[in-house]
């Protein structure tokens, strides 16, 4: 007796919906009315037969059963011939292992300081810090003061600008060291009390205060001088006619009577610096010898600090007396010539390093004396070379202002000159922000060492 075949094909979907499908749909793919799944249709008259597939679009029947969709497939029916939908599980293929490159292989990109591999697409070595297309370093920046740096110019702008109208100053620099600059504000603490005492002591004894000053100069009986003088007096412009030999050395007497005395020691090279002539005077020093200063102390310790603050001193002071042998006895003071020294070290150290400056200005009645600011960002390498701009104007264009220019340059140029023979020497590690790093690149390697022997 032959067995009975169902007349439909009966399904239970994961929703619990029941679907009959009719016999010829056996193999087909289905949508479950309810959930909308699609499914392949079983074939209850034995699962080792798969069901031909529809035609294809061109017409060609496939012996191939269609692939599920939806991950659900169709498992063994029950009892009262009722098929159960369940989530289709697909075999994992075997993980293919990664190909072993060959021991003798060259790697896809080698760091050309410290010569570790890096993947092909990488462009910063991280080890050393720099980047792999030029080798120039990274930037590491100093940002952890500037809120304290923008919320004490608020401040001291509010009433210093009734005392300065205008001025234009750094305040703050981004330029990293990993030393406090102990030396840097010693140095400043001494100079204003040193200088804010002599300045109150001058009323009292001239002559004492004025030894600790830096003379320079011809004396007033010098022939040399004195034949100087009486050049300028015969050449006087300003004269309605041309004096007589008699008045000419009158005049020179009253000139030569008239120049200030002093003697040059020894001792006034250093003393000097810690001397001002005003407050203005002493509080634009120690404004960049704060700002710039600090930070070249800041990296180069402050071992180092104590040491070049006052050779940089002395040679900027050799320098103004080189320049002015033939000239009357003049004195010098202000520590401007040993601040510019660090400039110098600093233009070195930092030349990409960001100044923070500020222009103010405080109008007058028109204006209700409103004050304006501005607060802008600039390279240091501009901010250093826009100063010491104006002391090669004046001394290129001998220009007298009462300022000692010569002093500024020698300072400058003793600054850059130690600040390269540390780096050269390896006693300071600039992290390749330098200014021959900045020029040179990679082959400023075998001049002041390469990251990685840093």
């Amino acid at each position: 007796m032959g067995e009975s075949r169902p007349s439909r094909i009966k399904v239970r979907c994961k929703c619990g919906a029941k679907i009959a499908l009719p016999l010829d749909s056996a193999g087909r793919r289905a949508r479950c009315p309810n959930c909308q799944r699609a499914f392949r249709v079983p074939d209850p008259g034995g699962a080792d037969k798969a069901a031909p597939r529809p035609a294809a679009a061109g017409g060609v029947p496939s012996s191939e059963s269609p692939p599920p969709l939806d991950g659900i497939e169709a498992i063994a029916a029950d009892d009262d011939g009722v098929f159960k939908l369940a989530p289709l599980t697909i075999p994992q293929p075997a993980a293919t292992p990664a190909p072993q490159k060959s021991a003798d292989a060259a790697p896809a990109r080698t760091c050309p300081s410290c010569h570790k591999a890096l993947p092909e697409r990488a462009v910063i070595c991280v080890d050393c810090g720099i980047d792999l297309r030029t080798g120039r370093s990274l930037m590491t920046s100093e940002t952890t003061t500037l809120d304290d740096a923008y919320s004490r110019l608020d401040s001291v702008l509010s009433w210093l600008s009734w005392i300065i109208w205008c001025g234009l100053y750094p305040f703050a620099s981004e330029a990293f060291g990993t030393k406090k600059p102990f030396v840097v504000r010693g140095v400043a603490l001494a100079t204003c009390v040193i200088s804010v005492a002599v300045m109150a002591a001058w009323f009292w004894n001239e002559d004492a205060a004025s030894n600790l000053m830096l003379w320079s100069g011809r004396e007033a009986d010098h022939p040399a001088l004195a034949a100087g003088v009486e050049e300028f007096v015969r050449e006087d412009e300003y004269l309605d006619e041309e004096p007589t030999d008699e008045e000419v050395k009158q005049r020179v007497a009253q000139i030569l009577a008239e120049l200030p005395t002093g003697e040059f020691r020894a001792y006034q090279l250093l003393t000097h610096v810690f001397l001002h002539a005003d407050p203005i005077h002493l509080a634009g020093n120690m404004l960049f010898l704060l700002v710039l200063g600090g930070r070249v102390n800041a990296l180069i310790g402050n071992v180092w600090t104590i040491v070049l603050y006052p050779l940089l001193g002395i040679v900027a002071a050799a320098a103004q007396m080189e320049a002015s042998r033939d000239e009357p006895m003049m004195a010098m003071l202000g520590a401007s010539g040993a601040v510019m020294g660090l400039a110098g070290m600093y233009l070195v150290f930092f030349p990409r390093h960001k100044v923070h400056m500020v222009f103010w200005f405080r109008w007058g009645l028109v204006a209700g004396f409103h004050l304006s600011m501005k607060i802008f960002e600039v390279a240091g390498f501009w901010v250093l070379l826009f100063y010491i701009a104006f002391d090669v104007a004046y001394t290129a264009l001998r220009i007298e202002t009462g300022v000692a220019h010569w002093a500024h340059l020698g300072g400058f140029i003793a600054g850059i000159i130690f600040a390269l023979m540390l780096m050269i020497t390896r006693q300071v590690n600039a992290r390749g922000g330098d200014l021959v790093s900045l020029v040179l690149g990679r082959r400023a390697w075998s001049i002041v060492g390469s990251p990685k022997g840093r």
